[in-house]
C-alpha cells in the first residue's frame, strides 16, 4: 500500500476529553468523483456540494450550444474529480469539524493509529469548544 498524507478534522471537545468525531480526508484525486460525478457526492452524503455541482451543470448547459456540451461536460468532471477531496473538506467545515493538521500513513486505519499516537504524545491539538457564559 502506497503512503498516503491526510488532513485530520475533528469536531472540537470539551478541554482534556478525547475526540470522538475524527475524520481523515486523503491529499488526492478522485477518478470516481471523475466517473459517477453526482452520484459519487451523494454517496458520501455531501448534498450542498450535489446542488451545486447540478446548479453549475444546468447554468453551463443552458448557455453552451449543444455541439459544445460534451467537451464542457468532460472539463468540469475532470475538475470536479481533482477538487473532490477539497470539496469534501469543505463539507466537514460546514458541518462544525475544524482541521487540525496533517499526517502520513499508509491507509485509513494506519492514520487513526497514527492520529491518536501524536496525541497521546503532544504533538497535535484538538480544537476545543469555547466556554458558555
Amino acid at each position: 500500500m502506497a503512503i498516503q498524507s491526510y488532513s485530520i478534522h475533528v469536531k472540537p471537545v470539551e478541554a482534556g476529553e478525547l475526540p470522538e468525531d475524527v475524520a481523515f480526508v486523503p491529499e488526492k484525486s478522485s477518478y470516481l468523483a471523475f466517473l459517477l460525478g453526482p452520484i459519487w457526492a451523494a454517496f458520501h452524503g455531501m448534498w450542498l456540494v450535489l446542488i451545486l455541482y447540478l446548479i453549475v451543470l444546468t447554468v453551463i448547459f443552458s448557455f453552451v450550444d449543444s455541439l459544445y456540451q460534451g467537451p464542457v461536460w468532460l472539463g468540469t468532471s475532470i475538475l470536479y474529480g481533482l477538487q473532490f477531496f477539497d470539496l469534501k473538506r469543505w463539507t466537514y467545515k460546514t458541518r462544525g469539524y475544524e482541521e487540525c493538521g496533517v499526517l502520513v500513513a499508509e491507509g485509513d486505519d494506519l492514520a487513526a493509529q497514527r492520529f491518536y499516537q501524536l496525541l497521546d504524545e503532544g504533538e497535535i491539538t484538538v480544537p476545543t469548544l469555547s466556554p458558555k457564559f
